[in-house]
């Protein structure tokens, strides 16, 4: 019996047969291999190009291999997983940032998207199979007219599912059910296919996204990651620019920051990921995480620097098992710095995420500013108008989010330099076969020096 027949066998006429057989008939179009390459990345600002109030972002969708902290206790025959390539120990789903494969003539005079094509000697194959975790970090500014083209590459591991992907902002307000990415209501995209969705962002602050096809099961395996919107007239490298929310007064002042952060909160079970790996099924009634996740990364990784996947160290560095796991939680500031340090949980479990001796406010929640000043939107045109509501605003040294939620905190770095611990209070995820303290568990760490370079993109470490 073949593994199409085995997976044919073992899942029968399923909820993932139907939204396959659905998503077909949605998808806008087609992957042309255009001979042979590797992606490039993104401008050097960190960004993907905005032009005339436009922007673009091409993603894939496929699996990939990931690599846990190397002092963890094997979980034989588990983890790691005797499948994984050399320098890798865990199967993942998730997906990859390709937009600098693609023309850069993709904007039609402000008018929208023009012709959107893949550069020549460039193929998408180039990077099947190579997924990274969490999902690329993805913003914009308010008001911009967002693009977002997502590719199937499909399953490299497993091509018997020939699973479906979809793009879902998590928190967006009111979109269009066509673009909102749940596939029943709205749109798939096949193996093989590609679709573009559209958004129009008009109020800043912290999201996230995620696949909405087979949903827990992408989202345990990786398909998730942050995604935020800047006020409208932010811009990379000028640090005038640089608050979190749009207004005046107290809105403005008190979401001022001189560098930024994002954590993105996962967690994994490495039982489903093996079970995936080996054509097995998985009872989520059972789920009983193994690592806990920032960014992707597991403590001591998550301060490990920011690799590129696309220009990946040498097999020699020791960064170079990371080369999937591309986003550093390290955070850099210079004494008395303020610092936004954005937080969303696609988890399925609530983090308390705790900073001893550095105190933080909570300034937004679930892409929400808090403070005072912020619109009234309870009156009975349902239009926001001006006006004070009560300040929500809180210091503390703990951070709750539950899986689903966002948080926007301002920290003021101490004066003194020196290194301070953030982390999850929950360390039931520690693990070492050398005495290392809270290996597996998301933890990381505040580097506090002087004579630090101005940040020109979030999550920029020096």
């Amino acid at each position: 019996m073949s593994v199409t027949d085995t997976a044919g066998a073992r899942r029968g006429f399923d909820r993932r047969s139907f939204l396959k057989l659905a998503g077909g008939a949605a998808a806008v179009g087609a992957i042309g291999a255009v001979g042979l390459g590797n992606a490039g990345s993104v401008d050097a600002a960190g960004t993907h190009p905005s032009t005339n109030g436009h922007r673009f972002i091409a993603l894939t969708g496929g699996d990939g291999w990931v690599s846990m902290p190397e002092q963890a206790v094997p979980i034989s025959p588990i983890w790691p997983d005797d499948y994984a390539p050399a320098g890798t120990d865990l199967y993942v789903f998730g997906f990859r940032d390709v937009t600098a494969m693609h023309n850069a003539q993709y904007l039609s005079n402000g008018k929208g998207l023009g012709k959107v094509t893949l550069k020549p000697g460039t193929s998408l194959s180039s990077v099947q199979g190579q997924a990274v975790a969490c999902a690329p970090l993805l913003w914009c500014n308010a008001h911009e007219d967002v693009f977002v083209r997502l590719y199937n590459t499909g399953l490299v591991m497993r091509p018997d599912l020939g699973d479906s992907h979809t793009f879902h902002w998590h928190g967006f307000p009111n979109q269009v059910p066509y673009f909102d990415g749940v596939p029943e209501p709205s749109l798939s995209v096949p193996v093989g296919n590609y679709s573009t969705y559209r958004y129009i962002p008009t109020e800043p602050g912290t999201y996230m996204y995620h696949c909405h096809f087979e949903d827990v099961e992408h989202v345990q395996m990786g398909m998730q990651g942050m995604v935020f919107v800047n006020p409208k007239n932010w811009a990379a490298g000028d640090v005038s620019t640089y608050f979190a929310y749009d207004g005046t007064g107290p809105i403005k002042d008190d979401t001022r920051y001189a560098r930024q952060y994002s954590f993105m909160l996962n967690e994994f079970d490495v039982r489903a990921h093996y079970n995936d790996s080996h054509l097995q099924t998985t009872n989520w009634i059972d789920y009983h995480p193994t690592f806990g996740l920032l960014n992707g990364r597991s403590y001591p990784d998550t301060i490990a620097p920011n690799t590129d996947p696309d220009n990946p160290p040498a097999e020699a560095d020791p960064l170079y098992r990371l080369r999937f796991q591309p986003l550093s939680s390290l955070v850099q500031a210079q004494p008395g710095e303020r610092i936004l340090i954005r937080i969303a949980n696609l988890g399925f479990q609530t983090h308390s995420l705790v900073s001893p001796g550095v105190e933080m406010q909570i300034v937004g929640v679930d892409g929400k500013y808090v403070g005072p000043g912020r619109a009234v939107y309870q009156n009975l045109a349902n239009r926001p108008v001006a006006g004070s509501r009560v300040d929500e605003r809180w210091l503390t040294n703990r951070i709750d989010v539950a899986a689903g939620e966002s948080r926007d905190v301002i920290l003021t770095a101490p004066s003194a330099e020196g290194t301070y611990e953030i982390y999850d209070r929950n360390v039931h995820f520690a693990r070492s076969n050398d005495g290392s303290s809270m290996v597996g568990s998301m933890r990381t760490h505040l580097q506090v020096r002087a004579g630090l370079p101005t940040q020109t993109r979030p999550n920029q470490t020096f």
